[in-house]
Order: C-alpha cells, then structure tokens, then sequence
C-alpha cells in the first residue's frame, strides 16, 4: 500500500532535482556568497556581514542609478507594450480579414531571442544610416533625429521601445487567449442590454481578463527586474551608465571588477525586488478571482 502511495510522485523526482541544482542551490549561494569578500578565483574566507549591503544602498551611486533605470523600465513596460498588446488582441479578436497572417506578423518577434532583437534595432538606431532617421530627415522632422543610442536623454527609452516590440506580442498572444475565453453571449448580452463598447470592455471584459492580466503584470515585471542581455548588446549600460540597470551592473561588478560577493549582494537585491512585488500582487488576484 505504501508503495502504491508512493509510486505516482517517482516523476517529480528528476524535476526536483533540476529545481533544487539549478534555481535552488544557486540563490542559495549567492545569498551566502553576499555576505563575503570574494573575487571569484581565491578560497572564500572574508567575511564581511553586510557590508555589502550598506555599500549598496548607502555609498554606490552607480547602484542607485541602475536601480532607478530599473523602475523606470518596469513602469514604461507595465504601460506601454502591455496596453499595445490588449490593444491588438482586441483587434485581432474581431475576426478581421486576413487575421492568420496579421496574428503571424504580429507574433514573430516572440520567436527572435532579445539578441537578435537588439541587433535589429540597433541597425533601426544608426544616425547615419539607420532606417529611423532616413525616415524622419525624408519626412522633413530633420531636428528629430538624433543619435538614439548616444543621447544620455533619450536612449535608455530607446532601449525600452525596442524591448517592447517583443513584449508587446507575449502579451497580445496571452490576451487573446483570454479574450477567446469569454463567452460570446456575454457580450451580446451587453449590447442588447445598450452597453457601449467601453463599458462592455470596463465590466464586462476587462474583469474576465483577469487572469490573462495577472499572468502579464507578474512576468512583465519578472523579466523587467532582470533585464540584461538586450541592454548589453545595445549599449553595454552608456553612455555614462544612462542605461545601465541592475542585472547589468552585477555582470560588471562580479565579472571585470571580480567582486563575485558585491555582485551576489546585487543579484538578491533583484530577487527581493521580484519576489516582493510579483508574488504578493498574483497572490491578490488569484484571491480576487477565487471570490468571483
């Protein structure tokens, strides 16, 4: 009997394994790490408490400055591609001609890795013979154009935009699945009852939705906190830090710098970030959806 009870659990076992070698032991580690002076090569033997710490938060401006450029790519991407992508979903939703290959068009950036993402845009960038300023000189905005990747002013939102583009057809793809969940007589209802567009979409759809929208704020505001690769391929963090953010600036703190236990510090810092905005606020709206 006790073999029978066992038995049907025996294939969580190698997903418990990979879950504890490869996200487990590592937080573990960086934790530990976090609270000691290393550089990555020699035995780790200095133990510094928090130091770290306090430097972070207290003596490195170069940490604040990434923290900030944080929040502000965590804010844009929870408005801008989240509100494009429900946008298009409720395009797409409504059975328009051709909508295949609209859905594919629209779709294709989610198949390109941010690499590649990052080497297209960076092309779109180029002052000189970037499609973005042709376009503008062509169109006679001549004092538009700028060096978008070399403007401290302009080019962290450069960078985000074109994060966006791939962002932007998750949350289409996600929405839209939400939005082919909701029974079609409930909207019909709404209409003969003589609700308007919006307010059919304000307490009608939009409530619906609610699982599609917790799915898309929770990851969106995952894959913000721990941006990295789009924004190394791009910029490396310039000019003069003014894109650089967190995920980055441990890169550089633990691997040209070798201060592996500073940039452990950095990492559970945006693991506290993740874990103390994202978790709470899934946990609210599945409470929410439970009571309806």
């Amino acid at each position: 009997m006790k073999m029978k009870k066992i038995t049907p659990y025996l294939f969580l076992i190698p997903s418990l394994f990979f879950f504890g070698f490869f996200v487990l032991y590592p937080t573990i580690s960086s934790v530990y790490v976090s609270f000691y002076k290393w550089d990555g090569i020699s035995p780790i033997t200095k133990f510094v408490g928090l130091t770290h710490y306090k430097e972070l938060f207290f003596d490195d401006p170069y940490f604040l400055n990434a923290l900030k450029n944080n929040i502000i790519w965590i804010v844009i991407f929870l408005i801008f591609p989240t509100s494009l992508g429900l946008f298009i979903a409720i395009m797409v939703n409504e059975n328009i001609r051709g909508e295949n290959v609209f859905k594919s068009i629209i779709y294709f950036p989610m198949t390109l890795s941010f690499i590649v993402v990052g080497l297209i845009w960076t092309w779109i960038y180029e002052p000189r013979l970037g499609i973005l300023n042709s376009v503008l000189k062509t169109i006679g905005l001549d004092s538009l154009a700028r060096p978008w990747l070399g403007s401290r002013q302009v080019v962290l939102y450069a960078v985000i935009i074109a994060a966006s583009w791939p962002h932007a057809a998750f949350c289409m793809v996600v929405f839209l699945a939400g939005l082919r969940a909701i029974p079609v007589e409930v909207i019909e209802a709404a209409k003969i009852d003589g609700a308007s567009a919006w307010q059919s979409f304000r307490h009608i759809i939009l409530p619906l939705l609610r699982p599609a929208l917790t799915i898309v704020i929770a990851i969106t505001i995952i894959v913000s906190s721990k941006v990295f690769s789009i924004v190394y391929l791009m910029t490396m963090g310039g000019p003069a830090r003014s894109s650089e953010v967190l995920a980055l600036y441990m890169y550089l703190t633990s691997f040209l710098q070798y201060r592996k236990g500073y940039g452990c510090a950095i990492a559970v810092v945006i693991f506290l970030i993740v874990f103390s905005v994202a978790i709470p606020y899934v946990k609210r709206m599945t409470e929410k959806e439970a009571e309806l």
